[in-house]
């Protein structure tokens, strides 16, 4: 697998870079898919509340242009657990695929102490996943997303046990200056939440609310430019 790994990304970057800004001017028919951790899931799910998530507010949305919205979001997961189980998350990615965001980071900043070697961790990682996603949808424009805030005067015991702790927002700042470099060297599309969830649409400094979950969509569907549906 990794000699496939290797072989699609050699010609990855270069198809990105001839179609991605004529693809971010075009009106996608197909599916939204959305790639993440337990933010993109919508957990806890007796805090957000069920179709509170920002993916299924970005399905509304996207609903009004034909599009079908696939939440892929995992639970625990950082940028390594998508390249261990890659092969699983290439067979549930649609051929019909239009637009892919990934949101992931959040999880890997417990992983390590240094911010810009985890955000070199995940950038690597990042960039094989899309890779083999291409290879299944080669239509499909991929959104890079930056982790969203971490606020540590909020974080419970089992966060902190969790390794989320003072030096997160640190290391979410590493990760968000890694992916930007990303996307203009691949070019791709970058957006930028890790000003948000505001702190009081946090629940316990990980996880927005629904009203953070609300922000979230707000500022993907703005910046992802989808049709008129705005």
């Amino acid at each position: 697998m990794n000699a496939v790994v290797v072989t699609v990304i050699a010609g990855v970057v270069l198809v990105f870079a001839a179609g991605a800004v004529k693809a971010q001017q075009q009106n996608p028919a197909g599916t939204l898919v959305c790639v993440g951790d337990s933010i993109t899931e919508g957990q806890p799910k007796d805090r957000v509340g069920e179709g509170k998530d920002y993916v299924s507010l970005l399905g509304e949305k996207a609903a009004k242009l034909g599009m079908k919205v696939k939440n892929e979001g995992r639970s625990g997961w950082a940028t390594r657990d998508y390249i261990k189980n890659a092969q699983g998350m290439v067979d549930s990615m649609p051929a019909d695929a239009a637009v892919v965001t990934i949101l992931l980071g959040t999880n890997d900043t417990r992983f390590g102490e240094d911010g810009n070697e985890i955000a070199s961790r995940a950038v690597a990682n990042l960039r094989k996943l899309i890779a083999l996603y291409h290879a299944k949808a080669p239509n499909a424009r991929f959104v890079i997303m930056a982790a969203p805030a971490i606020y540590p005067d909020m974080l419970p015991e089992n966060l902190r046990t969790a390794n989320y702790n003072e030096r997160s927002p640190a290391k979410v700042a590493a990760l968000r200056d890694a992916y930007k470099a990303m996307a203009q060297e691949d070019r791709l599309q970058f957006i930028d939440l890790s000003d948000l969830p505001s702190r009081e649409n946090s629940i316990e400094g990980v996880h927005p609310n629904s009203a953070g979950q609300q922000q979230l969509a707000e500022k993907i569907w703005t910046e992802l430019r989808l049709g008129d549906a705005r």
